[in-house]
């Protein structure tokens, strides 16, 4: 970077912001509290570490770190178990274990095809374990239920309950999930959301008498598409660890 005029060119320029985006990728794995923690550390920046110079990757990455850390810090407080009311709640929709463990089997095979199918199991049921995925589940569900009884304005229901195309809340909520396991997750969510496989197909597709799966469908894509991301940092090939 120091032998390079036309970045160091870029990188003066006020609404250069790829340094925070590399760097909020670190967040995400530590969830959204992280990436709201990074932009306050971010902007106090001078005033917690008034030597260095802010407008830089190696300033931006500190800034994820301690971001991270304090995230890490508070939802360690949290010692409850999500397990049982996630699959409580998804269960109330029609959707069973089973459901998404069959997809992230379907998925992961190709891969590894010596894998045991519990370790997609244990994969699905530790994202379930997560707080944030018991938020992002209820809500979801909350909302879906809402609109089959009518309880938002007619437009509101309208659109929702049709799952109009330029309605992207549903994936905003959704993604809450997979952000915790890297990019990596948040592609194979994606991936899910447009192939629509197994069970998130057959909510897609139910909408017959009143009923509306629209945030519930993304849901279930943003939790398989999270076990998947787990899976594979949890089976981190050799040649990709750091060199000792």
């Amino acid at each position: 970077m120091k032998h390079d005029s036309e970045l160091l060119a870029s990188m003066k320029d006020p609404s250069y912001n790829v340094h925070r985006t590399i760097a909020m990728s670190i967040c995400g794995l530590y969830g959204s509290g992280a990436i709201s923690l990074f932009g306050f550390v971010d902007c106090k920046f001078r005033f917690f570490f008034p030597t260095k110079r802010p407008k830089s990757f190696i300033s931006k990455g500190i800034c994820a770190i301690v971001a991270s850390v304090a995230s890490v810090v508070i939802s360690d407080n949290v010692k409850e178990d999500y397990t049982k009311k996630n699959l409580d709640l998804l269960l109330s929709r029609g959707v069973q274990l089973e459901d998404m463990v069959d997809i992230l089997d379907q998925l992961q095979r190709p891969y590894n095809p010596d894998m045991e199918r519990s370790l997609c199991e244990e994969h699905i049921l530790a994202v379930l374990r997560k707080q944030q995925t018991f938020h992002a589940i209820q809500m979801g569900v909350k909302i879906d239920t809402a609109v089959e009884n009518k309880e938002f304005s007619e437009q509101y229901n309208h659109i929702v309950g049709r799952d109009e195309g330029l309605f992207g809340v549903d994936e905003s909520i959704a993604t809450a999930v997979p952000l915790m396991y890297g990019t990596i997750a948040l592609t194979n969510f994606g991936y899910l959301d447009k192939e629509k496989i197994g069970i998130i197909k057959e909510l897609d597709s139910d909408h017959g008498e009143g009923k509306c799966n629209t945030f519930i469908d993304d849901i279930v894509c943003g939790i398989v598409a999270a076990a998947c991301g787990r899976l594979a940092h949890n089976n981190t090939p050799t040649f990709s660890k750091p060199v000792k």
